[in-house]
């Protein structure tokens, strides 16, 4: 039975949180994501301090049950935690940048980790007034420790020293310092303190902290309610790696969210019907995620490889992905025909418009019938509600506009014809561009447009007029020459235009799934 949630905001002194991890009533879970805040985004968060600028509220949970700690925030080691700790859940990089660097390691009975101490050790120079690391050895007398600022032994120690300086003006400096401090120990923090809640009540309070305009994402969330303590799997660590990984593809920008919906999807049912409160109870979400997880990077290869997929961008409906990774999840090493029915399966959803026209009922449909292409119980993956009647292409676009489908399929046919549709070695291949041959931006359609993919081992062309293979690329008559020099443009991209439009056409004519209207 699920317990009786209690919410309760909280607003106090940036010095009061400080003392409440020192005293492990507030700690870190052993789910959280690790530290990344790198040195810019520690001081920005300062500057914002001393500007007085909010910096976002904090997410601290009570729950009934008792999670791990992590043993490590910023360069200590954790203070033990008390029996019932407050766990931060949002606002991790923010208060482990601000312990990290407000704490004294000379000064606080805490133990250290020698090798983070310079990552957060912050200055303020008092002359210019900007938070700073040291750039050399010792640090000038007008440079302010900020890990003192919270010892008022310490700091008077140090306004003495800068008033028996030489420097001039060290009683305005004295002023700076004061006013700092001042500025940030009473900075004011507000929290969502949650009260109460076993693992499986978390949904729960996610979904009240997303009404309230937390930035949680879907992928974060069920990281900590499926965070394994013997394997350490953290399924939004994974993620990031994911991401990094598809950077050769040019798919690290993919949203989270995305791979979220492909994970989903691997549990039998399209993600629409897979509830996540029943999803993280499975025994095999971590095996299934981490097959999932590699069954995308599969899929999005087979799109750059195979059908010149070579951006995020150019991929035309997220669905496209969740359906493919599916099929890379049960097969390993697909045969020729198996590609090709891919081949045309995309091609044809593409075209025919295939997930905007498609309900989420009918979406649910041709998920499965996918699924029984997979399964080998039918050569035909595309669900088509009307056998009989293949599915209408939209009208031919005017311009090369990656927003739109229809444009990103013109894109992709374009591509595809360029490297006669044959396949593309990821190691060699950098990405795509699209050049127009005029500068005229009343002129750039369709057919003024030049698509070629970036090879990591050539210079990229930066006004294809002037290449040598200029005059006999694809879609090119034998008189664009003579008009490109008399400047004849618009009749050149016109006649290049119903040229492209014609061989996509023909292309369209041989899938049996398609018609042009």
């Amino acid at each position: 039975m699920t317990r009786k949630l209690r919410v309760e905001p909280r607003v106090t002194r940036l010095v009061n949180y400080l003392e409440e991890i020192k005293k492990g009533e507030l700690v870190v879970p052993e789910f959280q994501r690790d530290f990344v805040w790198d040195k810019k985004q520690r001081l920005e968060l300062f500057e914002s301090m001393e500007k007085e600028y909010p910096i976002g509220a904090l997410l601290f949970w009570k729950p009934d049950d008792k999670y791990n700690e992590k043993e490590e925030i910023g360069p200590f080691r954790a203070p033990k935690p008390v029996d019932n700790p407050f766990y931060i859940l949002d606002g991790f990089q923010r208060m482990t940048t601000l312990f990290g660097c407000l704490m004294n390691p000379s000064t606080t009975k805490l133990k250290t980790i020698e090798n983070k101490l310079k990552d957060f050790a912050i200055y303020y120079d008092l002359v210019n007034q900007e938070f700073t690391y040291l750039r050399t050895q010792l640090p000038e007398s007008y440079f302010l420790p900020v890990n003192i600022l919270i010892n008022t032994h310490d700091f008077l120690n140090f306004c003495e020293k800068l008033r028996a300086s030489n420097i001039e003006d060290s009683n305005d400096l004295i002023d700076r310092a004061k006013t700092l401090v001042s500025t940030l120990l009473d900075f004011q923090l507000p929290t969502v303190q949650i009260f109460g809640g076993q693992i499986e009540d978390a949904v729960e309070i996610f979904t009240k902290v997303n009404t309230k305009g937390s930035t949680v994402s879907t992928d974060w969330m069920v990281s900590a309610l499926t965070y394994n303590e013997e394997n350490n799997f953290r399924l939004a660590s994974k993620i990031d790696q994911l991401l990094v990984d598809l950077e050769k593809y040019n798919f690290e920008n993919i949203k989270r969210e995305l791979i979220f919906q492909c994970i989903r999807s691997s549990f039998g049912k399209y993600y629409a019907d897979q509830k996540i409160k029943d999803l993280i109870k499975k025994t095999n979400f971590q095996e299934v995620a981490a097959k999932s997880l590699a069954a995308i990077e599969k899929a999005i290869k087979f799109l750059f490889k195979h059908l010149l997929v070579v951006d995020s961008k150019l991929l035309p409906y997220s669905p496209q992905l969740i359906f493919l990774s599916q099929f890379f999840i049960k097969i390993k090493e697909p045969t020729p025909k198996q590609i090709e029915a891919l081949k045309e399966w995309f091609w044809t959803t593409t075209y025919a418009n295939y997930f905007t026209i498609y309900t989420i009922s009918k979406t649910r449909k041709a998920f499965a019938q996918f699924l029984k292409f997979i399964e080998g119980k039918t050569d035909n993956p595309i669900y088509n509600e009307n056998p009989n009647k293949p599915f209408e292409v939209a009208p031919f676009p005017d311009k090369i506009y990656l927003g739109s489908v229809r444009a990103k399929a013109l894109a992709l046919y374009m591509l595809n014809y360029a490297n006669n549709f044959q396949t593309v070695k990821v190691k060699t291949t950098k990405g795509f561009s699209i050049l127009y041959l005029t500068k005229n931006k009343t002129l750039k359609n369709s057919g003024a447009a030049v698509l070629y993919l970036e090879k990591t081992n050539e210079k990229v062309i930066k006004e294809i007029k002037n290449n040598s293979d200029f005059y006999s690329k694809e879609y090119f008559a034998d008189n664009f020459k003579t008009l490109y020099n008399g400047k004849a443009y618009k009749t050149i991209f016109k006649t290049r235009q119903d040229l492209i439009r014609k061989s996509e056409a023909a292309f369209i004519s041989k899938n049996g799934n398609l018609t042009n209207i």
